[in-house]
């Protein structure tokens, strides 16, 4: 039970990195664009 929680906590964690950097690259881009 505690390893399948921290694998999830993990892939949690790595999605919202994920994320969190192609929302920089999607801001990056349009900053350029302007």
């Amino acid at each position: 039970m505690f390893v399948m929680t921290l694998f999830l906590v993990l892939a949690l964690t790595f999605t919202g990195a994920a994320r969190a950097e192609n929302k920089t690259k999607i801001i990056s881009k349009d900053d350029k664009i302007a």
